[in-house]
């Protein structure tokens, strides 16, 4: 009996070509995220996903599940066959957003005024929006201000010395600040440097230092060489 043969035409293998690319996607704080890619030509078609252009170590399938990173990634299709790594497609980048919860990135600071001066505290987060500040002194919630990052102490007094924080807050969570200590100093009186005799035996003014002029003298006796002692 013969042997038959029968022969079958393959054809040239197929390029990969991508046919739906990776959408952008937003996520919670804790959760992960799965990217996709289609693509066509003959098999088998190998995969490598990129995370801001570098591969992904063993992310080598048509899907990816991104957890905890923000930034762009894109999945990059290498074709099986006799296609080269240059003549493999890449797909268009898809963002990842994560909405996070507050995170201080500058703390208030302390501050240090004279009575009456005005004192302002600064607060700068980071965190998905809309987030909300309310400041706080010595632990007790003060009144709500405009800009909210901001917090002013106006014509400050000595009992409103002490310690200023705020608590910002999102629908993910909230972040307290560290304390930020308000000092309060009064004026301090004038102080006499010297004190001299005029020629005619009349005092003469007074240099004096000091925030404000005090409005009374003091005087010693002189000798007989007409000097103060």
């Amino acid at each position: 009996m013969a042997d038959a043969v029968k022969f079958v035409y393959v054809g040239q293998p197929a390029p990969p070509g991508i046919t739906s690319q990776p959408q952008s996607k937003t996520t919670n704080q804790g959760f992960g995220v799965t990217f996709s890619v289609a693509a066509t030509g003959t098999p088998p078609l190998t995969y490598q996903w990129q995370f801001n252009g570098v591969n992904i170590g063993g992310a080598t399938t048509n899907t990816y599940n991104a957890r905890q990173r923000a930034g762009c990634r894109c999945g990059q299709l290498l074709g099986g066959g006799r296609q080269s790594r240059r003549q493999a497609p890449t797909s268009a980048n898809a963002v990842l957003t994560v909405n996070t919860s507050p995170a201080i990135t500058a703390q208030p600071a302390d501050q240090s005024v004279r009575a009456g001066s005005n004192a302002t505290f600064t607060v700068t987060a980071t965190g998905m929006a809309p987030m909300t500040y309310q400041w706080r002194f010595n632990g007790t919630v003060s009144p709500r201000c405009d800009p909210p990052t901001t917090y002013t102490r106006a014509n400050a007094q000595t009992n409103q010395a002490g310690n200023y924080s705020v608590v910002i807050t999102n629908s993910l969570g909230f972040a307290t600040s560290s304390n930020a200590l308000l000092s309060v100093t009064l004026p301090q009186p004038a102080q006499f440097q010297s004190i001299a005799q005029l020629p005619d035996g009349t005092p003469a003014p007074c240099h004096h230092r000091g925030a404000r002029e005090l409005h009374h003298r003091e005087f010693k006796q002189p000798d007989r060489l007409g000097h103060l002692y």
